[in-house]
């Protein structure tokens, strides 16, 4: 035998006990991964229809909260504080997750250990009320390393199904991720310094200064878009709490910004114009007072920050809300610093 044939059989069998392994591997890793069961694929097999019912009520235990949420008066409602603000569009994608739910495959033959597939007691457990008067049981357990499933089952159906993890996923979350945080209306509008006619700061003590030209507006400005309602204290307080506990009243500091944003609007025959509107937004600072914990502990409306805090904060809050936010002392003293600006230019205003 040449050294070339000899070189070709060696070759294959090589091959050959390598393909045997990775496919030895494949096998043993698929059994131990899914406990001998035999899963039946059955790729988007709807296993609760609610039809044309909605959900009015979700009820749902996972590892960081037990929550329950009310649909009532067209907006849901957390029912432990129905004062709480809720981002009504993560609760909406929560209901309609549950309102048609599909399996990607059904486990035949599954064991009566239940702890197998993490169903009991559940990961995740949540419990649907519908508009029919129709209450079900959802219980999301493990997922599977092998097809990234998780495993589920209805109250009152002994079958093992498995669903997109997304299922239970909208679940998996606590209290302040469904915060509904409110709108910032300098940023809704868009708001630049060039649009500002003028920004007028005014005291408890009765000091005022209005700011018109252009460079004061711009520095001011600046500032002010800092009070932008990313850190509340209080997510509901009435006008008495806002001003004995807060110092937040219509006679506290306060400033006011006058400015115009554009608006696109189109008529019958479908042109679109822009126009101007004429707006005002004023926003009132309240006590001030020291820190004396990191930021970490305070409640905030998106994230928090393991950073220390500044020295002093104040508590200020826009008209009309009856949200509470801080912002650190040092840009609330650079605004009311404002009081004693004169301009260089008298004759320029911002906004013209």
């Amino acid at each position: 035998m040449t050294k070339k044939a000899k070189k070709r059989i060696i070759t294959l069998v090589s091959l050959v006990l390598v393909f045997g392994l990775l496919l030895g591997g494949y096998f043993i890793g698929k059994k131990l991964n899914e406990e001998d069961e035999v899963i039946e694929e059955d790729t988007g097999t709807v296993v609760y229809d609610a039809g044309k019912s909605i959900v009015t009520k979700m009820s749902f235990v996972n590892e960081d909260a037990g929550l329950t949420f009310i649909y009532e008066n067209d907006k849901w409602v957390y029912e432990s504080d129905k004062n709480y603000p809720l981002d009504q569009d993560r609760l909406s994608v929560m209901a309609d997750t549950v309102t048609k739910v599909s399996a990607v495959a059904i486990v035949e033959d599954a064991t009566d250990d239940l702890s197998v597939y993490g169903l009991k007691p559940g990961v995740i457990t949540a419990d649907i009320t519908y508009s029919d008067g129709n209450t079900v049981s959802f219980i999301f357990g493990n997922t599977n390393n092998f097809n990234h499933a998780q495993y589920f089952m209805m109250g009152g159906d002994d079958t093992v199904y498995m669903a997109e993890t997304t299922v239970a996923g909208a679940f998996d979350v606590d209290l302040d991720y469904l915060y509904g945080k409110e709108d910032y209306q300098l940023m809704a509008d868009k708001l630049q310094a060039k649009n500002i006619s003028s920004i007028t700061i005014e005291t408890k003590g009765g000091n005022a200064k209005e700011i018109t030209d252009e460079t004061g507006v711009s520095d001011l400005f600046d500032l002010v878009y800092k009070l932008s309602l990313d850190k509340w204290e209080d997510y509901y307080a009435d006008s008495d709490e806002m001003k004995s506990e807060y110092g937040i009243s219509p006679e506290s500091d306060r400033i006011t910004i006058k400015y115009t944003a554009e608006k696109a609007t189109s008529d019958e025959n479908g042109s679109v114009s822009t126009v101007k509107l004429p707006k005002e937004y004023t926003v009132y600072i309240g006590h001030k007072y020291e820190n004396v914990k990191d930021s970490e502990d305070t409640q905030a409306s998106d994230t928090t920050s393991a950073e220390k805090e500044p020295e002093y904060s104040y508590f200020y809050s826009p008209e009309g809300s009856t949200v509470v936010y801080t912002i650190d002392g040092e840009t609330v003293d650079d605004i009311l610093a404002y009081l004693a600006y004169q301009p260089k230019d008298t004759g320029t205003t911002a906004a013209q």
